[in-house]
C-alpha cells in the first residue's frame, strides 16, 4: 500500500463547541452521504434486482462491481477525483461537528513529547450502534502536534461498495494489525473503540444506568503502542443515547468474531433503517490526560498489563471527571 501523506495540521485557536443545527439541509445532507452510506448502497443493490431494465441492470451492477474492487484512494493521491474526494470528506466531517452540536472537554493536561513518526492512539468509548463521534478527531485543530485523527475500524466496512470509497474520503482505514502498525510509523493520530461493537450486545443485558465497556480483556493495541512508543490517549462520548432503535438477535457475539461485524438492524431518524442518527441532544467528547507509553520494541506481557492498567482507569477518571456536566452523574461504568 502507498505510503499515507496527512496534510499539515493548523494551528491556531481550536474550536469546541459547535451550534447544533441538525435540520439545516445541506448539513444533513452531506451527514446523510456519509453515516447513510450503507443505506445507500442497499438501495442500490437492491435497485438492480428490482428494476427490470437490462441497461440499469447493467450500467448498476457494473458501477457496483467496479466500486468494490479498484484500490481504495490514498491521502499522496493527485488523481483529482480522489483530490475532491479528501475535500468532501473534510467538509463532511465539518458539518458532523453542526450536526451533532459537538462540544469538546479537554483535560487540559500537555500531550508527551512524542519523538517523530511514533504516532498516537485516541482509545475512544463507548461503540454503541455507530461510534460516529469519532469524526471529532478529524479536526485538524484538537492536537496541533499530529494531522487529523485517521479512524480505525472493522475491515468488513471497506468491502462494501460506496461505502468504501466514502469512508476512505472521511480518514477512515481498516484496524488490522498491518495499518494500525503503518500509521503509527507514519506519525499518525489512530483513534479507535477498543470495546468494540461486542459493546452494543453486552449492553442490552446490563440494567438502566449502567454503561458496558468491554476492555478487560482489550490489549492488542496497548502492545501496538508500546511497540512504537505511542501516546495513548483514552476519550469517551457522551449523549449517544436515543440515536438509534435496534433489533439485535440473541447470542450474536460468535457471528460477529466470524464475520467482523454484528448483525443487527438498526433505525435511525424517521424510522428508517440503516439512516443516519437522530441527534436528540448535543454530543460531548471528553478528552482525558495521555498517557505516555514507551518504547518496547518487545514488550512482556507485565509490560502490556500495566499500560493496560493505567488506561482503563484513565477512561474511568475521564468519564467520572465529566459525567455531571454531561448530564450522566445517575450513570455507572461497568468494566467488562
Amino acid at each position: 500500500m502507498a505510503k499515507t501523506e496527512q496534510p499539515a495540521a493548523r494551528v491556531g485557536k481550536p474550536q469546541d463547541d459547535f451550534p447544533h443545527r441538525p435540520n439545516d439541509p445541506l448539513t444533513f445532507f452531506l451527514v446523510f452521504i456519509w453515516l447513510g452510506a450503507v443505506l445507500i448502497f442497499v438501495t442500490l443493490a437492491f435497485s438492480v434486482l428490482l428494476i427490470p431494465s437490462r441497461t440499469y441492470k447493467l450500467f448498476m451492477g457494473s458501477l457496483l462491481f467496479i466500486l468494490g474492487v479498484i484500490p481504495l484512494p490514498t491521502r499522496n493521491s493527485k488523481n483529482p477525483v480522489h483530490v475532491l474526494g479528501y475535500k468532501l470528506g473534510n467538509r463532511i466531517m465539518l458539518a458532523a461537528c453542526y450536526y451533532f452540536g459537538l462540544k469538546i472537554i479537554r483535560s487540559g493536561a500537555p500531550m508527551p513529547a512524542n519523538p517523530k513518526g511514533h504516532g498516537a492512539i485516541v482509545a475512544m468509548e463507548p461503540h454503541d450502534i455507530l461510534p460516529y463521534a469519532i469524526f471529532a478527531f478529524a479536526k485538524d485543530d484538537l492536537f496541533p502536534e499530529f494531522p487529523p485523527g485517521v479512524g480505525l475500524m472493522t475491515s468488513a466496512v471497506f468491502s462494501l461498495p460506496w461505502v468504501r470509497q466514502i469512508y476512505s474520503y472521511c480518514l477512515a482505514g481498516s484496524i488490522d494489525k498491518k495499518n494500525f502498525a503503518r500509521n503509527l510509523k507514519e506519525g499518525n493520530l489512530c483513534v479507535m473503540i477498543p470495546g468494540g461493537v461486542q459493546e452494543v450486545a453486552l449492553q442490552q443485558k446490563q440494567p438502566p444506568g449502567s454503561i458496558a465497556l468491554y476492555l478487560n480483556k482489550r490489549k492488542g493495541f496497548v502492545k501496538l503502542a508500546l511497540q512504537h512508543g505511542s501516546t495513548i490517549i483514552p476519550s469517551f462520548t457522551f449523549n449517544y443515547d436515543g440515536s438509534f432503535r435496534t433489533w439485535i438477535p440473541e447470542d450474536t457475539l460468535g457471528l460477529n468474531k466470524k464475520l467482523g461485524f454484528l448483525p443487527m438492524l438498526y433505525f435511525g431518524r424517521g424510522g428508517i433503517p440503516l439512516g443516519i442518527p437522530n441527534p436528540p441532544n448535543r454530543i460531548t467528547v471528553t478528552v482525558g490526560e495521555p498517557i505516555s507509553v514507551p518504547l518496547i520494541e518487545e514488550p512482556t506481557q507485565e509490560d502490556i498489563d500495566r499500560v493496560h492498567k493505567q488506561f482503563v482507569e484513565g477512561m474511568v477518571k475521564t468519564f467520572e471527571d465529566n459525567k455531571v456536566k454531561a448530564g450522566y452523574e445517575k450513570r455507572t461504568l461497568v468494566i467488562l
